[in-house]
């Protein structure tokens, strides 16, 4: 274990911690750790400092606007790597929201962020060189290295703005529908056409200990094979979306519980396919479903309650099967 690197990657959460949920440029926060000579890179375009101060007039302004907002931290990461023996670089993600009623985030910002820490032998204190901060482009797919521009895809203002529209209602990572959207589809589905339906839940196991003992990266891994098992499986009118952390929700048409099942067993094939094992493990998942019958709500809280009940069962056959030696 590298006892610095784990130094620097705190001090980096509390600086974030601090700075988004504090809104604090105290001894907490973010100044005291910066270089006078601190180069930092934003994710707006104007946002490009070569002189501390000019930031500190910058973060004047950025506090004042976010003054009231109410901030929460969804996910966060951070990685590090020695490049000297004075110098770290620090790497991560934080996903922050702004907390509001209903799951609803007026701010919803996934960041990816690297800082270097340059060790000062007149204080004997670590101390920030460099920032850099990004967020995301939407529009570039996996595997595209010259994403085209937004620009050339929506020439007219109504397109632009209904594409807007399905990117806030959609997750970031896995591209199903975020919580709020899919509550909101399912719901209108049920008013509209009420028979037929089944709601299954499904959420990865002990994703907390994928993300503690091989990483955030194998974490997202997971989390996608499992949105890409459960798409892969939907017909046309099925609705597909994340409500939790690690948690997913579809709603999809069949005619009899062996129906349900089967569709179980093809989620589980597809999801063992798009991991694959290649880190050294195998994550699994757990999947339970119930039959819509009135309130939607009422069906995805059965079948969140089969899920668990399907994974309880899971951990006493492992139990059970163990070997006492």
């Amino acid at each position: 274990m590298d006892a610095t690197g784990e130094y620097l990657c705190n001090l980096a959460r509390r600086m974030w911690h601090g700075y988004l949920l504090e809104g604090s440029s105290s001894s907490e926060g973010l100044l005291p750790l910066l270089d006078e000579s601190c180069v930092i890179i934003g994710t707006g375009k104007h946002e490009f400092y070569e002189h501390l101060a000019d930031f500190k007039k910058a973060l004047e302004f950025d506090l004042s606007e976010s003054e009231g907002i109410d901030f929460e931290i969804v996910d966060e990461w951070y990685e590090h790597r020695r490049i000297s023996e004075s110098a770290y670089l620090v790497y991560g993600g934080i996903h922050a929201r702004e907390r509001a009623d209903e799951n609803e985030a007026l701010v919803d910002m996934d960041t990816r962020f690297s800082l270097v820490f340059r060790h000062d032998d007149r204080d004997g204190a670590w101390h920030i060189v460099h920032i850099h901060q990004s967020l995301p482009y939407f529009e570039q797919k996996a595997g595209e290295f010259y994403p085209r521009t937004l620009s050339e895809k929506a020439c007219e203002a109504i397109e632009l703005a209904n594409r807007m529209r399905e990117l806030a209602r959609h997750d970031q990572m896995t591209g199903t529908l975020n919580h709020a959207a899919f509550f909101e589809d399912a719901e209108n589905a049920v008013a509209t056409q009420p028979d037929g339906w089944w709601c299954f839940v499904a959420d990865v196991d002990d994703f907390k200990g994928i993300n503690d003992g091989w990483g955030h990266l194998e974490g997202d891994k997971a989390l996608k094979a499992l949105a890409s098992a459960l798409l892969s499986q939907a017909g046309p009118k099925d609705i597909v979306g994340r409500i939790g952390g690690d948690e997913f929700a579809i709603m999809a048409r069949m005619d009899s519980i062996s129906a349900a099942e089967a569709f179980v067993r093809k989620v589980d094939e597809q999801f063992a396919l798009g991991v694959g094992g290649s880190a050294g493990f195998s994550p699994s998942i757990s999947v339970g479903f119930a039959r819509v019958d009135g309130v939607f709500r009422d069906a995805v809280a059965r079948a969140d309650a089969a899920m668990y009940a399907a994974k309880r069962s899971k951990l006493k056959e492992t139990s059970e099967g163990a070997d006492p030696a």
